[in-house]
């Protein structure tokens, strides 16, 4: 049995952006465990320290170390150390593996509190090799700090259990807990078209993300005409401009270039299908969005611990001519989607739920329950 402290436990959450200014999976996951724990639990108080964006809620504060993008987030070190003073957190958790998770770790050992470390992506745990070059300084000092600040986390946690696998491997660390991703109940109308296949691809283009391999896809498959391709995401015009044109040409692909969340979530009350052909990720936030809107996810690389192939969920289809005979086979068998979406939903309903963040909390409380012993 726990024993909680007399006082509010302060916990400062520590991430570079919010979800309010930015799309990412992280600031998403930080939003809800930030707003879950203010609301279900009198014992802890959230603070969310950032770079850019200071704004007080009625759930949580957010406060900025006015910090700027940077290549350099090491620079930030001092401002990040005084906001942390002024704060005066009673433990500190960190998302995401950078120089940040260095930084952090600092003040909490000069500071003698605990600290979180939560992996965000499976890169954050694999080796990275960089031969030498003197534009790639900056990589190599945040590698450094990131590394040295896993190895002196107090705590822990993964998305998945291959993550935990990766962190032993390259680490030689173990995990506190894997806690997959959370996501909300919601109760939305589904208007799915009966005629036309609604298929969609939600992602920022990064090179990781590969969106020239959906393009290649809806090309493959311009003569069904009851397929309709939608690409959702942030671009760079200089970048990605031969894509884009190249978009512009295929006739059955409409691009609807960066949405806010709540437009991406009407989307997918119409939508069929998910195709993700990511080389890489920690936990897509999009597939839970997804699965709760009772949308099969069709996945080229990925795919967290099996789950969409163990739970049917979809398909794990590994090489592109395979990915195409998939999203073939399901618009052509339209009960078989609405079968697979029902299933995704509720799994997706059991298993991801925002009461997991309770395993979190207990975390927390234990930490710093323990510290307080130890300094006491």
């Amino acid at each position: 049995m726990l024993i909680t402290p007399k006082n509010p436990i302060h916990l400062v959450v520590l991430i570079p952006n919010t979800f309010q200014t930015s799309s990412g999976g992280a600031e998403l996951q930080v939003h809800y465990i930030s707003e879950y724990l203010t609301q279900t639990f009198q014992n802890i108080k959230v603070t969310v320290l950032t770079r850019g964006f200071s704004k007080s809620n009625q759930i949580y504060s957010v406060l900025s170390w006015g910090g700027k993008d940077t290549n350099w987030p090491v620079m930030e070190w001092v401002k990040i150390h005084k906001a942390l003073d002024i704060i005066k957190p009673d433990i500190i958790y960190q998302r995401r593996g950078n120089a940040h998770t260095g930084i952090v770790a600092h003040y909490c050992r000069k500071n003698k509190i605990p600290m979180i470390w939560h992996v965000a992506h499976e890169d954050n745990l694999l080796p990275i090799k960089y031969g030498f070059n003197m534009s790639l300084i900056p990589r190599y000092v945040n590698s450094f700090m990131k590394k040295w600040g896993i190895r002196k986390a107090n705590a822990i946690i993964c998305q998945t259990k291959h993550q935990k696998e990766l962190l032993k491997q390259n680490f030689d660390l173990n995990c506190d807990i894997v806690l997959p991703n959370v996501y909300p109940t919601v109760n939305e109308k589904f208007t799915k078209d009966r005629d036309k296949i609604n298929v969609l691809w939600i992602a920022n283009f990064r090179p990781f993300k590969r969106p020239e391999v959906f393009v290649d896809l809806a090309r493959a498959l311009t003569t069904n005409d009851n397929i309709v391709f939608h690409m959702i995401g942030r671009y760079g015009v200089k970048k990605w401009g031969y894509l884009l044109k190249k978009i512009k040409e295929t006739e059955n692909l409409i691009f609807h270039g960066e949405l806010d969340i709540q437009e991406i979530n009407k989307l997918l009350c119409k939508s069929h299908l998910l195709v993700n052909t990511s080389v890489r990720e920690g936990f897509p936030n999009t597939f839970l969005q997804a699965w709760m809107r009772e949308v099969p996810v069709v996945s080229l690389s990925v795919d967290p611990d099996d789950i969409t192939k163990k739970n049917k969920l979809g398909f794990h289809s590994g090489n592109f001519e395979q990915l195409k005979k998939d999203v073939l086979y399901l618009a052509e068998n339209p009960n078989i989607i609405k079968e697979i979406g029902k299933n995704a939903r509720s799994y997706c309903i059991n298993k991801h739920s925002l009461g997991n963040i309770k395993h979190l909390a207990n975390l927390i409380i234990k930490l710093t329950v323990e510290n307080i012993q130890i300094k006491e």
